[in-house]
């Protein structure tokens, strides 16, 4: 992968983690460009306690690690609770150490409803700048 990376093939390398001490590690490692971290609002499906992993979470970001939040949706479990889905939209939008999400979705509807609650969570914050 380094040497992909030095030939230009790739622009960047890291980890998906699934455990907060693996999240440690990649805050410490060089090597790591981006990291997948699995978070959102309830802990659901995630590493440990919401708070723990939104420290390590910063200090992947703070490091220069690009964070690509992951589960934010709780690998499906909040799938009939659409209030639940809009407060994880917002929580994980409020995180100024997450760059990215990527979310699965079983339904059309839920990817428009994403949308929506993205749109949402981002004029909240810039209302709160104001």
């Amino acid at each position: 992968m380094e040497r992909l990376k030095e030939e230009g093939v790739i622009r960047a390398h890291g980890v998906s983690c699934h455990a907060n001490s693996a999240l440690e590690t990649a805050a410490k490692t060089l090597w790591v460009d981006t990291v997948h971290v699995r978070i959102n609002h309830e802990g659901a499906k995630m590493d440990g306690a919401v708070d723990g992993v939104v420290k390590v979470t910063k200090a992947c970001h703070d490091s220069g690690i690009g964070v690509i939040g992951m589960k934010t949706i709780g690998e499906g479990t909040f799938r009939e609770n659409p209030e639940k889905r809009k407060k994880s939209a917002e929580f994980v939008m409020n995180l100024d150490c997450v760059d990215a999400i990527v979310v699965g979705f079983t339904e059309k509807e839920h990817v428009d409803e994403l949308i929506e609650n993205v749109r949402l969570a981002l004029e909240k914050i810039d209302e709160n700048k104001k």
